[in-house]
């Protein structure tokens, strides 16, 4: 146990030229612990940090011809980033704070987004149907790293990280997380999620959860809308991975006016040593 004071200042310089954006920013840490229950009680830590980053909008705009969604616009957005992070001795840091591991490492991707004009009752907004990105991160003290007869083979090219999402103006909702290892040619985790919903207020998710080796989840929520103030739920979590029921939920919600009452009732069976509740 213990005490912490966390200063982190930084400061930036954003530039615009063209249809180019350009960030650098330097960041100076100063982290202080004071009453630490092991060790003398008091002690510190100096961290600073160098990043810069260059990016660019590159879009166009379509006309539909249609009278809800006029116009649709395409934008690319492809970008890379540069972050430095000394290598510090933290190995005098309190127990319940992390260290902030060193770093010297370029990441590169590129994001889709299409996005619509929506006009509804003499109202225009703008809504998102489509966002896709994908990037990586390439390791510069990996490639550097010294060889001995028994090391690892270097292995800058880190994870090829990618989210997606899919969103439509009702009704429905996809969305999608995942990193894949080149080095291992294999998906390390996977996180995806399918929302139905739809102009009464019922609505329906599925969650489904892998991370390998390690678990693997499926989640599902139910919620309908019994009365214009009183909804029903269920809610249920289940591991693949070892095959029984995480925990189950059922409940109601009435609503009235600026008040509402939430009402659930959970059963969690024995799960890896923890009893039953």
């Amino acid at each position: 146990t213990g005490n912490r004071v966390d200063l982190y200042p930084r400061v930036s310089l954003p530039l615009k030229w063209g249809g180019l954006e350009f960030n650098t920013e330097l960041g100076g840490r100063e982290t202080w612990y004071a009453g630490v229950s092991e060790g003398d009680g008091s002690r510190s830590r100096e961290l600073w940090d160098f990043q810069t980053s260059l990016g660019s909008d590159l879009y166009r705009v379509y006309d539909t011809g249609w009278e809800k969604i006029p116009k649709i616009k395409h934008v690319i957005r492809p970008e890379i980033s540069y972050l430095y992070i000394p290598d510090v001795d933290q190995s005098d840091i309190p127990f319940y704070d992390r260290a902030v591991p060193k770093t010297n490492a370029v990441f590169y991707g590129v994001s889709n987004r299409i996005i619509g004009k929506v006009v509804e009752k003499s109202q225009t907004r703008y809504h998102e149907y489509l966002y896709f990105k994908v990037g990586q991160t390439y390791d510069i003290n990996e490639l550097t790293r010294d060889l001995g007869p028994s090391s690892e083979p270097r292995r800058p090219f880190g994870l090829i990280a990618s989210e997606f999402r899919l969103r439509g103006l009702k009704y429905i909702q996809l969305e999608n997380i995942a990193n894949y290892d080149p080095n291992q040619n294999h998906f390390q985790t996977s996180y995806t999620l399918l929302g139905l919903s739809d102009g009464r207020g019922d609505s329906f998710s599925l969650e489904h959860f892998w991370r390998e080796g390690i678990e693997e989840q499926i989640n599902g929520y139910l919620r309908i809308r019994v009365l214009p103030s009183l909804d029903l739920s269920f809610a249920k979590r289940y591991s693949l991975y070892t095959d029984q029921a995480l925990d189950t939920t059922y409940g109601f919600s009435f609503r009235h006016q600026c008040w509402s009452l939430d009402v659930n009732y959970s059963e969690t069976p024995t799960y890896s040593g923890s009893p039953a509740e």
